[in-house]
């Protein structure tokens, strides 16, 4: 599943819309593939990026006490930074730790900027101090993160492995 925030309010901060309410229409549409496929939850990994580790990490408590397979965030965003159009505050917690899933692994190559400074799963993966990666150019944010999930999903090929 994918979900664009961006093309949801056509570049405008739709106040609307908050990350707790777009969590819950996500888990609202996962739970009926999940029902519809008869997926369990234990063989299920999230991918998320940016904004969307939030999204997910908001997510995963609506599923109940079951828990995930695997939670997997590549460049978590800093709240602060969508604050206030997704009415995130400064006292909010970050929504993502090692108990998102059975295994959370988390990939920064963009904190400093945009992204999370801080560990929070059970593995931290840190690429070149978490800053501008060698192949970017300083101001070239975008490839940065691009580049994160190139590389994260491309490890996937070599597997059988379903995208949903």
């Amino acid at each position: 599943m994918y979900v664009s925030y961006v093309n949801r309010t056509k570049d405008k901060c739709d106040r609307s819309i908050t990350a707790k309410n777009l969590s819950t229409c996500i888990y609202t549409e996962l739970k009926k593939i999940f029902e519809v496929h008869q997926i369990k939850l234990k063989d299920v990994h999230v991918i998320s990026a940016s904004l969307g580790v939030v999204l997910a990490g908001y997510m995963v408590p609506l599923f109940g006490k079951e828990k995930l397979a695997r939670f997997t965030g590549l460049d978590p965003a800093v709240m602060a930074t969508f604050s206030p159009c997704m009415g995130f505050s400064n006292t909010d917690e970050y929504p993502v730790s090692s108990e998102s899933a059975h295994f959370v692994d988390i990939h920064h190559t963009n904190m400093l900027f945009s992204g999370y400074v801080g560990l929070l799963g059970h593995l931290d993966v840190i690429y070149n101090n978490g800053r501008r990666q060698e192949a970017c150019d300083d101001i070239d944010l975008v490839a940065n993160f691009i580049g994160n999930m190139k590389f994260f999903l491309n490890s996937f090929t070599r597997f059988n492995y379903t995208f949903l």
